[in-house]
């Protein structure tokens, strides 16, 4: 996503039934130490935002998709459009 403090900010995505969420990691390398953890609540619509974007800012961080669309016009409006996380 971008360089923080000197420290590489990235999503990591859900998984089943676990919540992804922030990441940083240190120029050098090692372990990712979780900045903001998504609730396991959420990972299917986590999953469901593939190739999406991903804004971290002030603590909270926002899924969106690129794009909606469906066969019809009622399959776009029950698509999920945006997600957040934090407070």
């Amino acid at each position: 996503m971008r360089v923080e403090g000197g420290r590489l900010l990235m999503y990591l995505a859900a998984g089943k039934n676990k919540g992804g969420g922030i990441a940083s990691l240190p120029p050098t390398g090692g372990t990712p130490q979780m900045v903001l953890r998504h609730p396991a609540a959420a990972a299917t619509v986590e999953r469901g935002f593939f190739d999406s974007r991903v804004v971290y800012q002030n603590g909270r961080s926002f899924l969106m998709h690129a794009r909606i669309s469906g066969i019809d016009d009622e399959d776009e409006k029950s698509m999920k459009s945006m997600a957040g996380f934090g407070s």
